[in-house]
């Protein structure tokens, strides 16, 4: 999330302290994402146009997590893929909830809440692709 921030130039590591960037996730974002986040209104800190880069992401995201999870249960056996239908039930419920949750913590209710959730989003979204590709 830092990291999207830091891009999106509404903080910067001197006024953050040493960034701690998911280089996992980071590696993940799309050349769209980044471009639009240095570009246009969103490059000059606009924050419904860094939000609009985030939905738009987040979508882009969400369509690869969909399709690694296919993948993903097609390897599996019928118990396991039960098993993990259980789990992405649970983790599709609490991503919402705790981004929500974390974002109004950092954000305490100001303008940037909603680029802190879509970010979330966007990068517990890019954490759960790499987590079901590892699944076994």
């Amino acid at each position: 999330m830092i990291a999207v921030l830091m891009l999106a130039g509404v903080i910067d590591s001197g006024l953050a302290g040493p960034a701690k960037v998911d280089k996992a996730v980071e590696a993940r974002y799309t050349k769209a994402y980044t471009t639009c986040l240095n570009t246009g209104d969103a490059a000059a800190g606009q924050n419904l146009a860094m939000q609009q880069c985030g939905q738009d992401e987040f979508a882009r995201q969400d369509a690869a997590l969909n399709t690694t999870y296919a993948a993903t249960i097609k390897r599996l056996t019928p118990a396991k893929q039960t098993k993990l239908r259980g789990f992405e039930r649970t983790w599709a419920n609490g991503r919402d909830s705790g981004c929500r949750a974390s974002a109004h913590k950092e954000g305490g209710g100001g303008t940037i809440e909603g680029l802190l959730y879509i970010s979330c989003r966007v990068d517990t979204t890019i954490r759960r692709s790499i987590w079901l590709e590892a699944y076994k």
